[in-house]
């Protein structure tokens, strides 16, 4: 998997006069929420913790494509429509889970 972190570069120009605090840390779009609709259909029955690693798999399939040009730029992009996704949570929260019940605190 690849990182779709955004630099300093990219964030600043993601924002026009955000402070430094208020700058986005990855690109616009890349959320999904997970509403209680979701929650359900997915078997989650407890909100996880914030910071809480998931592993997503999801098939997709594409909703729309654009193409734009002109003299100075062009840009291309498409949407992606989930269809089916199952989420799992990683090993690293198995082990810090563990490490919080055999050490205490958080």
């Amino acid at each position: 998997m690849k990182s779709i972190e955004l630099d300093d570069k990219r964030s600043k120009e993601e924002t026009v006069e955000a402070k430094e605090m208020e700058r986005p840390k990855w690109p616009w779009g890349t959320c999904i929420t997970v509403n209680h609709e979701l929650l359900e259909i997915l078997g989650i029955k407890n909100l996880p913790e914030i910071g809480e690693k998931f592993k997503l798999e999801a098939e997709c399939c594409v909703a729309s494509v654009s193409q734009y040009e002109n003299k100075d730029q062009a840009e291309k992009q498409f949407t992606l429509q989930i269809e089916e996704m199952d989420l799992e949570k990683t090993k690293e929260d198995y082990y810090k889970k563990a490490a919080k019940k055999i050490y205490g605190g958080k």
